[in-house]
């Protein structure tokens, strides 16, 4: 199991967003704080990711949340006792990091800056032509992917479907591109996903 992020509020009483499958996320009330537990690992994003997921989590809601350093996250591991917001951010200042507070249409660092010749530089490019969301969709399903051929799996519906974002992409952005996408993700994953 690994260990996810926190998100501390200065918001009272925050109510529990629901997954997708109706299960209520974890939220812990502290007096003018409220720490959700987001199921995502900390190590697994850079802040402004962290951010921009708990914004698409909360929607205008984390608009009630005010604080100039932007939003604390800490792993679940650190229990914090404090009984208030500025106590759990002085309590938690070691082991914490601040995200900036984004907008639902926050394209991340990563992206927005990629290093030249690197695997998000040409995710930046498909999220150009794509939009955030469809990109890093059609990302993940291009890594799992290469990880069931690297299996030795025989296609099935959900190879079609990517042979048909595939053939998209390459109208879009042409077949150089496709294939120095391509070349990317098996080195990714030979990489291990890195």
């Amino acid at each position: 199991m690994g260990i996810d992020a926190v998100a501390l509020l200065r918001i009272a009483n925050l109510a529990a967003p629901q997954t997708a499958f109706g299960i209520k996320y974890l939220i812990i009330q502290r007096g003018d704080a409220s720490l959700l537990h987001t199921m995502v690992r900390f190590d697994s994003l850079a802040p402004d990711e962290h951010a921009l997921g708990l914004r698409k989590l909360l929607g205008a809601e984390l608009d009630r949340h005010q604080d100039e350093r932007g939003i604390l996250f800490f792993p679940d591991v650190a229990e914090p006792r404090g009984k208030s917001y500025e106590g759990i951010v002085r309590e938690m200042a070691e082991v914490a990091c601040w995200a900036p507070i984004v907008a639902a249409d926050h394209i991340p660092l990563r992206f927005a800056n990629p290093a030249a010749g690197s695997h998000d530089a040409l995710v930046a490019e498909l999220i150009g032509v794509m939009g955030y969301d469809a990109a890093v969709q059609f990302d993940m399903m291009g890594q799992v992917q290469v990880i069931l051929e690297q299996i030795d799996h025989q296609g099935d519906e959900t190879d079609a479907s990517y042979q048909a974002e595939l053939d998209t992409v390459e109208r879009a952005l042409g077949k150089s591109f496709l294939d120095r996408y391509k070349t990317s993700l098996r080195s990714k994953a030979a990489a291990g996903g890195r």
